[in-house]
């Protein structure tokens, strides 16, 4: 089994190329289906948990919670999100600088 994927919301790519491994991959040959709209996905994927709250695991940058939220309002009722901070990127250097939560 795959699990599908979604497109997220396109940024700015200030931290640098994080994905470059992935560049040449072929969305169309992907077995497990590609929603072009990744957020809403995530909406429709936890409203058809009726009833339930839903863990949001997110591994990535933190811009499609942040559009889950603005574009659903409400939907942090429903919603538990697991995060993990960091980069695979070794010497990044972030706009904002390093930031160790406390």
């Amino acid at each position: 089994d795959y699990i599908p994927i979604g497109i997220g919301v396109p940024t700015s790519n200030e931290t640098g190329a994080l994905f470059g491994w992935a560049a040449d991959f072929d969305l169309a040959a992907y077995p497990g289906g590609v929603h072009q709209d990744g957020v809403k996905a995530m909406q429709e994927t936890i409203d058809s948990c009726t009833g339930e709250l839903v863990t949001l695991i997110e591994i990535g940058p933190h811009t499609n919670a942040k559009s889950l939220l603005e574009r659903f309002p409400g939907i942090e009722r429903r919603v538990r999100v697991v995060v993990m901070g960091g980069s695979i990127v070794p010497g990044i250097h972030l706009p904002w600088g390093h930031v160790t939560p406390v």
